[in-house]
């Protein structure tokens, strides 16, 4: 695995361009972090109620069995591979001992679906009128020169934090590693353990995109204690994805005071089954923003209940960031159940519909097809409609967007937009079952559930590197919406769309039919969001297509959308990044800020 940093300045055709030789300051995380000390590194973990040193003295009596697993006096040393000793090193003194640990190549480990999040400045752009909080502009001007670091989980058992700066000032320096403890297994193929065993295989670990928000809460002392003086904080919930079922939150405020010393002040806190049997495993991290309790606004961070838990709901999560700091009791956290059953819900989208910054709204799908929606006001969550808003014949695992639609008069007034399609199992590559986009109108007079004979149908056409569609137009007196199907056998949507101006933008997957082999393709997809009858967009979707071109392929798998200025960026399967050209525009329609609805 590695994390490659990399510098980039502005190519002949005006889009980003990598610098190479000495004008690149980039740096390799892998290389770095295979100079540092073992015993040197900031590595911390959780005991059940605070954070602790990744040592073995600090560990507790579970996570120790872990590391003992089949060879019970090798916990020890299997705790110091983890950290950095090399096979070789164990040799040198006990060459029987140094049989039972892998030859490692490197020592982070694969990073798969756990997204790079840099944090610098803050970034969370609040105004100062937030409920119950200091003024923002004055965490944010203290913290405009803090140390910026990139954050990433990787599937060596732990969550990493490197600095950000050039390859002469420190770059890539491993400031911070964080072993969540529901990684920690004594299951032959799981745990810690297995990290070192000759015959391993690879597994996710600590594989989960991350969160990263400023919120103004309580925090941690040095000695784990709750430090009741409220303040601005900027809070990083990761997790384990297929790895392991929980999630984390750490406080990572002020990265130049990271140390094992202090790890009970940076580790808040963390949530697993342990604590509620209704979790199950997560596919994006948890949404965070304030909710009204009916006693005032909390900060909150909103959680799928995921696929296979032990319970077998369809539900998500309300968990109270600052009251977990003490752990998990009764009130802490709600729990809105939208079925009894079924396979869980995929990732959620928050809304705020009368821009008050407190979420009004909540919307997730699940893989039976069945799109949700949740009224989270005053303090009692409750299903918005009698049942599912809408039912489609496919998976739903990636969180919708919603953005403002034509203005019927019928609150609330908004479009869903979403994907369907699987990428989660063994065999699911192999799958060719027809998959759509759906763009479906809500309002107050619908009567659940809108399927797909209320839309009407958009036709996709495209050869070579480019999609076109047709100028068909939505009467909203007498259709919900409209839809299109994915062109290509085996194509699908696992990825959640982005809202710019007039347009969602969304990527797909085409993954190679031979497992083994990995890799595939997709296209970076633009479609107008409203297409009402009689209008005309602004602009194109896409800065070098004609009006109707609504595609682009990328020849490597694209990873989840983000905007840059006036370009759509995205990973690449082959490492790296990819740049789409857009049109600029002034006027922002859709969706304003990261999840707030205004008019």
């Amino acid at each position: 695995g590695d994390l490659v940093a990399s510098t980039y300045g502005m190519g002949d055709d005006g889009l980003p361009e990598e610098e190479v030789g000495d004008q690149n300051k980039g740096w390799s995380a892998r290389d770095v972090l295979a100079t540092a000390v073992p015993d040197e590194r900031t590595i911390i973990t959780w005991d059940g109620a605070k954070g602790q040193p990744f040592r073995w003295n600090s560990l507790t009596a579970t996570q120790k069995a872990d590391l003992n697993t089949d060879a019970p006096l090798l916990g020890e040393e299997r705790l110091n591979y983890l950290r950095g000793k090399t096979k070789s090193e164990i040799a040198e003194s006990n060459e029987e001992d140094a049989k039972l640990f892998r030859e490692r190549t490197y020592l982070l480990g694969s990073i798969v679906n756990s997204t790079p999040r840099f944090i610098g400045a803050p970034s969370s752009g609040w105004p100062n009128d937030i409920p119950n909080a200091s003024k923002y502009s004055e965490f944010y001007n203290s913290n405009l020169d803090r140390t910026p670091v990139v954050y990433v989980g990787a599937n060596d058992g732990m969550l990493h934090g490197f600095q950000a700066t050039d390859n002469d000032d420190n770059g890539g320096k491993e400031v911070i590693a964080y072993v969540p403890s529901f990684v920690y297994s004594t299951a032959s193929d799981r745990g810690l353990h297995y990290l070192t065993d000759p015959e391993y295989g690879h597994r996710f670990y600590v594989d989960l995109n991350l969160e990263v928000v400023d919120v103004f809460t309580k925090g941690r002392r040095k000695n784990g204690s709750v430090n009741n003086s409220e303040a601005w904080r900027t809070l990083l919930i990761g997790g384990a994805r297929a790895g392991a079922k929980g999630i984390f939150a750490l406080d990572v405020t002020s990265p130049d005071s990271f140390s094992e010393d202090s790890a009970a002040a940076h580790a808040l806190w963390e949530f697993t089954p342990d604590d509620d049997n209704r979790l199950g495993y997560l596919v994006e991290p948890p949404e965070v923003a304030l909710m009204d309790w009916g006693s005032g606004p909390r900060w909150t961070a909103f959680v799928s209940n995921g696929y296979n838990s032990d319970n077998g709901s369809t539900g998500f999560f309300m968990l109270d960031i600052e009251k977990g700091l003490d752990g998990w009791d009764v009130g802490d956290y709600l729990y809105h159940e939208f079925q009894s059953g079924g396979d869980g819900l995929s990732p959620l989208t928050l809304i705020d519909t009368d821009a008050d910054y407190i979420v009004d709204r909540v919307y997730g799908g699940d893989r039976d097809g069945n799109l949700w929606v949740a009224d989270v006001t005053g303090g009692s969550p409750k299903t918005a409609y009698t049942g599912p808003y809408f039912k489609a014949d496919q998976p739903i695992t990636s969180a919708p967007a919603v953005s403002l639609s034509a203005d019927t008069g019928k609150d609330p007034d908004l479009m869903i937009l979403f994907g369907t399609g699987q990428y989660l199992e063994e065999g699911d590559n192999g799958t060719t079952d027809s998959q759509y986009f759906y763009a479906v109108h809500e309002t107050s007079d619908a009567a659940p559930a809108v399927t797909v004979n209320d839309l009407v149908a958009i036709n996709v056409t495209g050869t070579g590197s480019q999609r076109e569609t047709e100028n068909t137009r939505v009467d909203y007196e007498k259709n919900r919406g409209w839809y299109t199907e994915l062109p290509t056998s085996g194509e699908r949507i696992v990825n959640y769309p982005i809202i710019r101006g007039e347009y969602v933008y969304v990527n797909t997957l085409i993954p190679s039919s031979n497992p083994c082999m990995g890799g595939g393709y997709g296209w970076i997809m633009g479609f107008e969001i409203v297409r009402a009858k009689d209008t005309v967009p602004v602009y194109k979707a896409f800065k070098k297509l004609g009006q109707n071109g609504v595609g682009v392929k990328v020849s490597s798998t694209p990873s989840q959308l983000s905007t840059w200025g006036n370009l759509l960026t995205y990973g690449t399967g082959v490492g790296g990044a990819g740049f789409t050209e857009l049109e600029p525009f002034d006027d922002v329609l859709g969706r304003r800020g990261w999840r707030e609805i205004t008019e």
